[in-house]
């Protein structure tokens, strides 16, 4: 096996996934509908969350989930909550969430600077300064939790815009081969938005 390989990262994150999902459920039952640790993540460094927001009373679950993820994973530098509107498999539509749902003042956690840290984590070995690194002297400079989902009490402010796929058939107006043509110059993210709907 390829340690930081293809297939060891997919591995681990399979397995790291379900651990979270567990996590998130002990939590608050319920409120987490899927969590995903993307490729471009390193699968200790980080994870999103997908929740939903039934009643008033589960505004803050998310940061209890997006800290606890951060201080019980060493080294983990990254943990994201979004609605069940976003694609968790999508970066852009993570993106987007995060340029749009962030609020600066109120939604970037810092979590366990100080802690342990890791030491696949390159910031990490380079605060033992002159010192040979151990996993002893490996101080954690701390996690980012990012909040990315709508307040509840503003849930209706935050609609995104939808187009009315289930209705319309371009099949009406335009040949397959029209369509065919049209779907390969869309971008990844263009057929993630028409596929949905939003």
């Amino acid at each position: 096996m390829i340690v930081h390989g293809y297939d060891d990262h997919t591995i681990d994150t399979l397995m790291r996934s379900a651990c979270f999902l567990e996590m998130a459920e002990r939590i608050s039952p319920g409120f987490c509908i899927d969590v995903n640790i993307p490729m471009c993540m390193p699968e200790w460094g980080g994870v999103i969350f997908q929740v939903k927001k039934r009643r008033p009373r589960d505004e803050g679950y998310q940061k209890n989930i997006l800290s606890t993820a951060l201080s019980a994973s060493s080294g983990m530098r990254l943990a994201i909550a979004v609605d069940t509107d976003v694609d968790i498999y999508s970066m852009d539509d993570i993106i987007w969430a995060l340029t749009t749902r962030v609020d600066a003042a109120t939604d970037i956690l810092i979590v366990s600077p100080g802690g342990v840290g890791q030491t696949f984590q390159p910031a990490e070995r380079s605060s033992a300064g002159d010192r040979e690194w151990t996993q002893s002297n490996i101080v954690f400079s701390g996690g980012i939790g990012l909040d990315a989902t709508v307040p509840f009490r503003y849930r209706d402010a935050f609609e995104r815009a939808g187009y009315p796929i289930e209705r319309v058939d371009p099949k009406k107006w335009f040949s397959e081969e029209q369509i065919a043509r049209v779907r390969s110059l869309q971008s990844e993210y263009a057929r993630s938005l028409a596929k949905r709907g939003i």
